[in-house]
């Protein structure tokens, strides 16, 4: 070989070699930026593991606590509830009761058909309280 084809080789192989080591160095920067890259996802993945897995132990800690109180919450309500409108309907027909019988009316041939709520009113004013918030019962009596 002659000694410009020497140089040519060398000078082909020193370009050969500039492009290995550019295309190393490139892969490795790419490899580098790759590695930063799943190192920031594996971070953000395990912080949002973590918050699902926080989430997950709250919800079921509020389920364990809630719930109980929930279902004795809902049995109180059922026995005050019952009883109480039970009760209520009671104090309810009593006083229906109450005011149909003031608003009977006597027969006819005693007192002649007064109602017992306007004897009750009339017996006030006879004993002397007369003040009935009106001036027609004042005059009444």
């Amino acid at each position: 070989m002659t000694e410009a084809m020497c140089n040519s080789a060398k000078a082909d192989l020193t370009h050969v070699c500039v492009k290995i080591n550019s295309s190393f160095y490139l892969e490795k920067g790419v490899n580098e930026l790759l590695s930063a890259k799943r190192d920031d996802q594996r971070i953000h993945f395990w912080i949002l593991s973590a918050i699902v897995r926080l989430a997950e132990n709250f919800q079921t800690t509020i389920t364990y606590i809630f719930a109980p109180v929930a279902s004795l919450f809902q049995a109180v309500r059922s026995f005050i509830i019952g009883p109480g409108m039970g009760l209520l309907f009671v104090v309810r027909f009593l006083i229906e009761i109450t005011l149909f019988i003031l608003n009977l009316q006597l027969p006819k041939w005693i007192l002649n058909g007064v109602a017992l709520k306007d004897l009750s009113a009339a017996g006030k004013c006879r004993e002397g309280t007369g003040d009935f918030g009106t001036t027609s019962w004042d005059n009444v009596c």
